[in-house]
């Protein structure tokens, strides 16, 4: 069997290290500053693709919904919107001559369109819709969720109105999405122990202990056992980019 990872930066640059030890096979697709939108996405191409393979067991991990992507014909064009830094977001940065225009599409989007209901319903019905495609395909896999909300520098931006955050845990029990202490937003859980760095980050501690009981599941379902690596010092340094 061999570990194919995708999500943004929570998965990019720490978790999947975790898994990467002899004798297991590991494929990381995710990456930075990734979305919802492209992580579906990247998950339909690969299983659709000649490089998937029926014994893979896929790792996935949902983002900030307040992130967003669509194909397009841009530089980089596998990046996302999810900063209104255009100095150190690709989608900016690699597209000068009109990061400007771009910069004004995703700021109308969060001013206009974007909210946490809205926003959670549709995460809640492409996850649904996702699982239901994997499990007719007969696709391995377990999926995650970081938060169902958004970076709060960017949801502060024009209306302020529709908070009201979903605490309902049998959502996400019909998902069947992973847990840990109880927790499915994964955020959450960092937070209360501690695990977060500046930039909401999980460090390698969390990872670690995440790790662990992500092959507790492993385990349970697909029979597959790996003992994940201790990525942390003593001095529980933050986790730094891979």
């Amino acid at each position: 069997m061999r570990l194919v990872f995708f999500g943004c930066s929570h998965t990019y640059n720490c978790l999947w290290k975790c898994f990467d030890i002899d004798g297991v096979k590991v494929l990381n697709k995710s990456m930075s500053g990734n979305s919802n939108q492209k992580i579906f996405d990247d998950v339909y191409q690969y299983i659709n693709s000649t490089e998937y393979s029926t014994n893979d067991i896929l790792i996935i991990q949902y983002t900030y919904t307040n992130r967003l992507w669509w194909p397009n014909k841009l530089d980089g064009n596998q990046a996302s919107f999810h900063s209104f830094d255009t100095d150190n977001s690709p989608i900016y940065y690699l597209n000068k001559f009109c990061k400007e225009e771009l910069l004004s599409l995703y700021t109308n989007f969060i001013k206009y369109f974007w909210n946490y209901d809205t926003a959670f319903r549709t995460h809640k019905m492409n996850i649904d819709l996702l699982k239901s495609y994997l499990e007719s395909k007969g696709v391995n896999f377990i999926h995650w969720m970081y938060t169902d909300g958004g970076n709060t520098k960017e949801w502060n931006i024009g209306f302020k109105t529709f908070w009201k955050k979903n605490d309902d845990i049998s959502v996400f029990q019909s998902l069947n999405l992973f847990s840990i202490d109880g927790f499915y937003r994964i955020q959450d859980w960092a937070i209360e122990n501690k695990f977060t760095d500046k930039a909401d980050h999980i460090n390698e501690k969390g990872n670690y202990i995440l790790s662990v009981e992500m092959c507790k599941l492993l385990k349970k379902k697909f029979n597959f056992s790996i003992e994940p690596i201790e990525i942390y010092n003593i001095e529980n340094r933050e986790c730094s980019l891979f």
